[in-house]
């Protein structure tokens, strides 16, 4: 099936983290809060600033669209889960967590009570080991 011109939307670059800056940015998510664009461009392997990207093509905010973040869907669905030291915790973890809570949200489960307290983690320890 072909897609009808227009619809679709390509993002290339050679550098990773300015492709990963506008397609934040398109998502409505300032790229100043994604750690892959503000690590990697510490980091010194791309562009993060939109303002130095040089983008061809459509203007950014004719094409931007907002979508709802992972976490912003959670709080919505379990209002008394508490994820701890997610902050610090790499995609690899994260994500799969995010996906099977999102899926019992899908299955229209629901916390009636707090989760129980889990052993206490000291803080160097949050991450991946």
């Amino acid at each position: 099936m072909r897609e009808k011109a227009g619809s679709g939307l390509l993002i290339v670059s050679s550098d990773i983290v300015a492709t990963d800056a506008v397609g934040s940015a398109l998502m409505g998510i300032d790229p100043v809060e994604v750690r892959t664009v503000t690590l990697g461009a510490a980091a010194g392997l791309g562009e993060g600033d939109l303002i130095q990207i040089d983008i061809i093509g459509e203007e950014l905010k004719r094409l931007k669209f907002k979508v709802k973040l992972p976490q912003e869907q959670l709080r919505q669905s379990f209002p008394l889960l508490e994820i701890i030291g997610a902050e610090r915790a790499c995609s690899g973890c994260l994500i799969p967590l995010l996906s099977s809570l999102l899926l019992l949200t899908e299955q229209s489960t629901k916390l009636e009570k707090p989760l129980g307290k889990g052993p206490e983690v000291p803080k160097e320890r949050y991450g991946c080991w």
